[in-house]
């Protein structure tokens, strides 16, 4: 049988992540999710290693927020996970939906309406090609 010496994963103690963000450790990234986000040399910027955001980091309010960006992304640190600040109170998901179905309704049923409200004339539809087989 194998001793705890001989094997690698058996009794190896992982460091913890810190419960505060601390300017010399590394923190999974808010935006990303892949890379890890450290503090760039003689800099007070954070910077990810993998999809190569820049972040502005408050110590003290344990916060990051993403400088090379055009929205307003921020994310506080709750000692083991990224929790975002700028969240609207609405789902926007219920929005695109209500707006993409009005997008596909609202002009079909004005042709439907159209067809309805002005039918053709003399029993065939304008461009309709008429055949008359008896001569």
């Amino acid at each position: 049988m194998a001793s705890a010496e001989n094997h690698p994963s058996i009794g190896r103690v992982h460091s913890p992540r810190p419960l505060q963000l601390d300017a010399a450790a590394s923190y999974e990234c808010p935006v990303c999710r892949h890379g890890q986000i450290q503090a760039m040399t003689l800099m007070d910027a954070y910077a990810c290693n993998f999809c190569r955001h820049i972040f502005e980091a408050n110590l003290d309010q344990q916060t990051v927020h993403v400088v090379d960006g055009v929205q307003p992304m921020g994310w506080r640190w709750q000692g083991w996970r990224w929790q975002p600040i700028y969240q609207s109170p609405n789902d926007i998901t219920l929005t695109l939906w209500v707006v993409g179905l009005a997008l596909v309704v609202c002009p079909a049923g004005l042709v439907a309406l159209g067809g309805y409200l002005f039918p053709p004339l003399g029993g065939h539809y304008p461009g309709q090609l008429v055949v008359d087989l008896g001569a």
